[in-house]
């Protein structure tokens, strides 16, 4: 089995992570889009690492980058925060 590292496991963790909320937002954008700049979007998020991949992406810009403007909203257990 190859060793590619953690350098390229963790790249590949920030553009799938800003990826899939990009086509969420997407996704549940209107038709008519968004002229007036970053699409505003909600992520429930645990305080664990599990959620990291979001914390590193907020934290360096990739999701402004994707042209989001994100809000975090935690939650103290996962299934409140799948129900929302």
């Amino acid at each position: 089995m190859a060793h590619h590292g953690f350098g390229a496991r963790r790249q590949f963790l920030k553009r799938a992570s800003v990826a899939a909320f990009a086509a969420i937002a997407l996704a549940a954008m209107p038709a008519s889009g968004h002229s007036e700049g970053l699409l505003k979007a909600k992520i429930g998020v645990l305080r664990l690492s599990s959620s990291a991949p979001v914390f590193i992406a907020l934290d360096k810009g990739y999701f402004k980058d994707a042209g989001l403007d994100v809000d975090l909203k935690f939650f103290d257990a996962a299934q409140p925060r799948d129900r929302a």
